[in-house]
C-alpha cells in the first residue's frame, strides 16, 4: 500500500466510511480519490479588534 492510500485507509477509518461501498471518499483508478459528499465553503466573520 502506498503512503497515500494509507492515509486515505486512515481517514476512510475516521470517517466510518466502508471500504468496499465507500460513501465519503471514493477510489478513481488511475486518478486518485474524490470526496463524494456536497461540499460548502464556511464563512467565519474577521476578528474584531478587541478579541484576541
Amino acid at each position: 500500500m502506498s503512503a497515500i492510500g494509507a492515509r486515505i485507509s486512515r481517514l476512510r477509518k475516521k470517517l466510518r466510511d466502508s471500504t468496499k461501498s465507500p460513501n465519503v471518499i471514493r477510489t478513481v483508478y488511475g486518478a486518485g480519490y474524490v470526496f463524494a459528499l456536497p461540499v460548502s465553503a464556511v464563512r467565519t466573520p474577521p476578528p474584531q479588534s478587541g478579541d484576541r
